[in-house]
C-alpha cells in the first residue's frame, strides 16, 4: 500500500489529473520524497504539501493531501485544511497567521500574504487592514486576512481581502473581495 507520504502523493496526482483533465503520467509532482525544504513548512496534521506541473497546458497547481483527502484551492473545499489545523478548537488551533500562510501558498507564486500591516502597499493604512485573525462563533470559525496578487508584467500589486468561513461540519470556502 505504501507509506503515508506515497499514498498522499498518489492521491494528489489523481485528484489534479481529474480536476484539470490531465493524464496522471504527464504530471510532475514535487516533492519526490517527504523531506524537501519549503514543502515541509506547509505540512498540516496529516496533510502533506505538493505541487504538480505539466507542460501542456501550462499547469502549476499546489495542494495538500493525505491518503484520504486532497485540498486544492481550485475546488474551494478548504474544510480538510481547517480540520487538520484544529481551527474550531481554540486550545489546539493553528495560529491564524500560519493558516493564512497555507491558504496563500495554495494560491501559487505571485501571491503574498499581508503578515503585518507594514506589508500593505497603501498609505495611510486603511483602517480594516490587520494581520490575519481567526474568530470563533456559533460552533464555526472565520479566518480573515489580506493578500497581494502581483502583476506578472511589473504593474502594481492588486490588494485583496479574504474570508474563509468554516462551519461546525468543516465546510469551508474562500471568498475574496477587493482590498481597501
Amino acid at each position: 500500500m505504501g507509506s503515508p507520504f506515497e499514498q498522499a502523493r498518489a492521491r494528489f496526482r489523481n485528484e489534479v489529473a481529474t480536476t484539470f483533465d490531465q493524464k496522471p503520467a504527464r504530471l510532475q509532482i514535487i516533492p519526490q520524497s517527504g523531506e524537501v525544504i519549503g514543502f515541509d513548512d506547509f505540512k498540516t496534521g496529516d496533510l502533506i504539501a505538493f505541487e504538480a506541473t505539466a507542460r501542456a497546458p501550462n499547469l502549476r497547481v499546489r495542494g495538500l493531501a493525505s491518503g484520504s483527502t486532497v485540498v486544492l484551492l481550485e475546488s474551494n473545499h478548504l474544510g480538510p485544511l481547517f480540520r487538520a489545523a484544529n481551527a474550531l478548537d481554540a486550545s489546539k488551533a493553528m495560529a491564524a497567521l500560519d493558516l493564512a500562510r497555507r491558504v496563500t501558498w495554495l494560491m501559487g507564486p505571485g501571491y503574498k500574504l499581508v503578515e503585518q500591516v507594514s506589508d500593505y502597499p497603501a498609505y495611510p493604512l486603511p483602517s480594516p487592514v490587520a494581520p490575519p485573525s481567526l474568530d470563533r462563533a456559533g460552533g464555526g470559525a472565520t479566518l480573515h486576512f489580506y493578500y497581494l496578487q502581483y502583476d506578472a508584467n511589473g504593474g502594481p500589486a492588486t490588494k485583496l481581502a479574504a474570508e474563509i468561513k468554516c462551519s461546525a461540519r468543516y465546510e469551508a470556502a474562500l471568498v475574496t473581495s477587493p482590498g481597501p
